[in-house]
């Protein structure tokens, strides 16, 4: 699931396509919307499935800004799993239309239908990042969504839009206390950006949370990754003979 749902989450945030576009710009765009489209038309959740989707940090700009407007995209062009149960986790106490207020204005959506489908999908818990009562809490919330949904499968997910800072001590607490691993459960933690802020604190959170999971558990993003090489590509194409002339509609596929 998840190197489709958030590479097509930075697809989804994007800007609307300009009215001026080349032909190798519309094919490039036809080519992102196909792989949209049969995303939408293939869900990888059946019917059966139960899945929460919990965001530790809802709080946080990450998350108002990008998290939840990405998942409404992704709802509102039915990718989304309709199975799916959004949990919004973070110290500050709060009920989930705050959190709507907050995360509205950033919203690519605009329609209030949407949105407010969107945000019934949508629920809150409030606690610490370091403490077990909070994440008791979380794991007490989750069993009651998935007893209610009930189903053959269910899966958890877990998307840290926090500060390294907390990165240990959380995937601690959801490893002791809202990890479930059977024939009819799977859990994955995602960690966002920035992981550690040289090699040796990146080096010493990948032990920390290598030892409390397996690899195919972990999903690392960064998004700034490559950050300089994009922002350049105009650049590198067009001071560059050798690119220069590969660097069209074909001699890419889509980009």
């Amino acid at each position: 699931m998840f190197p489709f749902l958030f590479s097509d989450m930075l697809y989804l945030q994007g800007s609307s396509p300009p009215s001026d576009m080349s032909s190798e710009q519309e094919t490039n765009m036809e080519a992102l919307e196909a792989i949209q489209k049969g995303a939408a038309s293939k869900p990888i959740f059946s019917q059966d499935s139960c899945v929460t989707f919990t965001v530790l940090g809802a709080s946080g700009d990450l998350a108002k800004k990008k998290i939840f407007p990405s998942l409404c995209n992704l709802f509102e062009k039915k990718i989304l799993p309709p199975t799916c149960r959004i949990i919004g986790y973070a110290r500050s106490s709060m009920t989930v239309q705050q959190l709507a207020d907050k995360s509205n204005p950033f919203m690519k959506a605009k329609n209030k239908d949407v949105l407010s489908a969107f945000w019934k999908q949508v629920s809150y818990v409030a606690g610490t990042y370091d403490t077990a009562d909070g994440f008791i809490k979380l794991n007490d919330h989750i069993a009651e969504i998935e007893a209610k949904h009930g189903g053959e499968k269910r899966f958890r997910l877990f998307y840290l839009a926090l500060p390294p800072s907390v990165f240990i001590p959380v995937c601690t607490q959801l490893k002791h206390n809202c990890w479930l691993k059977s024939s009819v459960t799977e859990c994955r933690v995602i960690v966002e950006k920035p992981f550690g802020r040289d090699l040796e604190s990146s080096n010493e959170l990948a032990q920390a949370i290598t030892g409390l999971f397996n690899e195919e558990e972990i999903y690392r993003i960064d998004h700034y990754l490559g950050k300089e090489m994009v922002l350049n590509l105009l650049i590198l194409r067009f001071g560059n003979e050798l690119f220069r002339t590969v660097g069209t509609g074909r001699g890419l596929r889509v980009l």
